[in-house]
């Protein structure tokens, strides 16, 4: 399933190119891809799911920020340097998004 949110496209797919470890993935100029069980109407909770899409949103701000070429090479630079859970871009969208 495929919905447009702010001229962005979030398909909510029951698998993701991501493992099992993460329920969203932001993938300009593609789109967002969510796990479907994280959506209301599957195991996820309406809060949960909200702040979910508004982390990736922030994905999506980052990469019209910097665009494509600086967003991916920030992106991998900085896992690199600083891991996933420090990652520069990782904090400010869990600090916006309100994800711990």
């Amino acid at each position: 399933m495929m919905v447009t949110f702010n001229e962005v496209r979030v398909f909510l797919w029951s698998w993701i190119p991501t493992g099992k470890a993460y329920a969203a993935i932001t993938l300009p100029p593609f789109g967002i891809f969510m796990r479907k069980r994280m959506s209301p109407s599957g195991l996820g909770t309406e809060e949960g799911f909200k702040r979910l899409l508004d982390h990736e949103l922030i994905h999506w701000e980052q990469y019209r920020r910097w665009g494509l070429l600086g967003y991916y090479g920030r992106y991998l630079v900085w896992l690199v340097a600083y891991g996933y859970k420090d990652h520069p871009m990782e904090v400010e969208a869990r600090e916006r998004s309100g994800i711990q």
